[in-house]
């Protein structure tokens, strides 16, 4: 989807690229390895670096959704 942007005068200014969430490597290295990571933190992180707070888990789920239309947008 891309959307033209035009200035008052009526020419081109920029087009609109949304950016894709779900393709991006950070994303992707999120969504395989948090899991992972979720479930050894107990053993190999919680005595150094303590608990795994709870609003960490939303973060990265709302991370995760960001970008997909299904769970709303903002306009602005």
């Amino acid at each position: 989807m891309q959307l033209a942007l035009y200035s008052e005068q009526g020419t081109d200014v920029e087009t609109y690229k949304p950016r894709i969430n779900r393709k991006s490597v950070y994303c992707l290295c999120v969504q395989d390895h948090y899991e992972k990571l979720e479930d050894a933190w107990e053993d190999r992180y919680q005595q150094r670096l303590g608990y795994c707070r709870s609003f960490v888990k939303d973060v990265i789920y709302k991370y995760l959704e960001c970008g997909d239309l299904h769970f709303g947008f903002a306009r602005a």
